[in-house]
């Protein structure tokens, strides 16, 4: 809540520009205040504490702190703001500002910096900040050193300005501030109409930016001509940066007027929601979809959303002749095999809305191939193999409640519930909402993302899903966890001893094998003693039996809890080489 202005006094202009700064984002509704430890920084925090306290999301380690912004904004959809004090602090929310880059996350970076002459004179804790970030920030600015030669107005203008562009453009933006002493209460004199214009200033919204959003109402002619004359189309979805419910039922029912072929990639959030539906294609990194898809294609294919789990469907669209349209939320081109002859950008829903007008009265195009079989002996298999991945993705499914939020971790834990297929109607009557990190794939900040995303989530159940060397990177969230032990967050971490991931690639069957390590980097970590020693709830598991009890106590705990999941690596390979000779 903020504080009137008129209930302090601005001892000196730091603290003046830092509360202008933080009043005018506060002003333009940010999902939160995502805030590191520092003495640069600290006109800054004491003008967070003041304009609204309920935002502040403390954190020791700025890494963490950037994804856990991440993750605020995937279920918000509102920017984050970073705050960190100067020096290497900013440095280390660098891996989550290129996933925000990639992935179109609005982030706002506000560094503190000493003035240029400490600077140039190589102080304590200088580096030269400003550009940083380089190309992976939509726009960086150095405000220098506060004065009262820069209007408040200007001041805000820019930094609404800043951040209009990273909520609509979609990325990260940085905004660099020097700060000379006093960084604290200390008395500096300030001209007095500076600070009545700055207070006048402060109990309105700068600049307001507002998009046009609509699309017209129609589709291209030619783009008309494609769909209404294909008679074998296939329809695939992957993330959407603007998915909610409505968008759910426009993409069932743009499917149900279509007919032909769908594929839910893990990542829409859909996948689950239309199992039994005729015309439904389970993962094409199974051989026998792949080789079906090879051999009798569709002659159109539509594709929502950035781009597919499946590395197998781009191979094959990168050797075939059939026409692609892809419907994004931005011109980006999102297509790995650069065979897309139309991209169609804009929101979502009015893009499927018009669809569904074009579609009117068409008659749906049957479905051609079939795999309900495999999809049968493939279910019966993995549940009478040992643990495995795909037992995990499978019943986890099976189990979680039906509004639960599920985070997944890159690498071969998003691959498994790509990957899992299952024609039971029981899933259907769950609502999943997936998140993941699929900008740059990277397997560092899920605890965070996960942490960040559950901060946001009033009662829904959040599950992360990760490999133990995801894990690994992210320890110093798990310590964050501790003072945060009321969230309803379950983590299960599958521990198979290292990156096994490498040992399905054909790069395992080197007769070399001196390196190989140096990829899996194997280890005898036992994270149920290290999460112990946090004092943080956590179980081990071996067998499949053990995983479904603790699995279905998580669901009546509504703190932060995790299950460390021991998997065999040679049964998980055993069973993943059995389910590829599945026909």
């Amino acid at each position: 809540m903020n504080n009137s202005p008129q209930e302090f006094t601005f001892n000196n202009i730091n603290r003046l520009w830092s509360y202008l700064i933080i009043n005018e984002i506060n002003f333009q509704n940010v999902s939160g205040f995502y805030t590191s430890p520092g003495l640069r920084n600290a006109p800054l925090l004491w003008a967070t504490t003041k304009v609204n306290a309920e935002k502040i999301h403390s954190g020791f380690d700025e890494r963490a702190q950037a994804y856990r912004a991440i993750g605020a904004y995937k279920k918000t959809g509102l920017p984050s703001v970073l705050l960190c004090t100067s020096g290497t602090a900013m440095a280390n929310y660098y891996p989550a500002v290129i996933e925000a880059w990639k992935d179109k996350i609005p982030l706002i970076i506000i560094s503190s910096d000493r003035p240029h002459d400490l600077v140039w004179g190589d102080h304590n804790q200088t580096i030269p900040q400003e550009n940083m970030y380089g190309k992976f920030v939509l726009e960086t600015v150095d405000l220098g050193l506060p004065t009262i030669d820069i209007s408040p107005r200007a001041l805000t203008t820019k930094v609404a300005q800043l951040i209009h562009k990273a909520a609509y453009q979609g990325g990260p933006v940085h905004l660099n501030i020097r700060f000379r002493e006093p960084l604290d209460h200390s008395f500096a004199e300030i001209d007095s109409d500076y600070v009545d214009s700055a207070i006048k200033h402060i109990n309105k919204i700068a600049t307001s930016f507002h998009p046009m959003t609509n699309l017209p109402g129609e589709l291209p002619k030619h783009v008309q001509d494609m769909i209404l004359s294909s008679s074998k189309p296939l329809i695939t979805v992957g993330g959407l940066r603007d998915y909610d419910q409505d968008t759910k039922k426009l993409i069932h029912k743009v499917i149900d007027q279509l007919g032909g072929h769908y594929h839910f990639d893990i990542t829409s959030s859909l996948k689950f929601t239309k199992n039994n539906g005729a015309g439904h294609i389970p993962s094409p990194d199974h051989p026998e979809v792949i080789r079906d898809l090879k051999n009798d294609p569709p002659d159109l294919i539509l594709h929502f959303g950035s781009r597919l789990t499946s590395k197998h469907t781009y191979t094959w669209l990168e050797n075939s002749e059939i026409p692609l349209i892809q419907f994004g939320s931005s011109c980006d081109s999102e297509d790995p095999s650069s065979s897309c002859e139309y991209k169609i950008f804009g929101p979502s829903n009015m893009a499927l809305k018009a669809l569904i007008s074009l579609l009117e009265g068409h008659k749906a195009k049957n479905h051609w191939l079939e795999w309900e079989e495999t999809i049968i002996k493939k279910e019966e298999l993995i549940e009478s193999a040992p643990i495995s991945f795909a037992y995990i993705s499978k019943k986890s499914i099976e189990l979680a409640s039906k509004d639960a939020q599920f985070y997944i971790g890159n690498s071969s834990i998003i691959r498994s519930f790509n990957n899992y297929s299952t024609l039971s109607t029981e899933s259907e009557k769950k609502n999943f909402t997936v998140y993941s990190n699929r900008g740059v794939s990277g397997i560092e900040g899920f605890i965070a993302c996960s942490l960040g995303l559950a901060e946001q989530t009033k009662n829904l159940p959040t599950y992360l899903f990760l490999g133990d060397i995801s894990a690994l990177h992210d320890l110093s969230s798990l310590a964050q966890l501790t003072i945060k032990k009321n969230l309803n967050l379950k983590i299960i971490i599958l521990n198979n001893s290292g990156g096994g991931i490498f040992k399905f690639l054909p790069i395992n069957n080197d007769k070399d094998q001196s390196y190989l390590e140096l990829m899996t980097t194997p280890h005898q970590v036992n994270f149920k003693n290290l999460i112990s020693a946090l004092n943080i709830e956590c179980s081990q598991v071996t067998d499949k039996e053990s995983f479904h009890r603790e699995f279905t106590k998580l669901e009546n705990n509504k703190n932060i809890s995790i299950i460390e999941v021991v998997i065999d690596d040679q049964n998980n390979i055993n069973l993943f080489n059995q389910l590829k000779t599945i026909q």
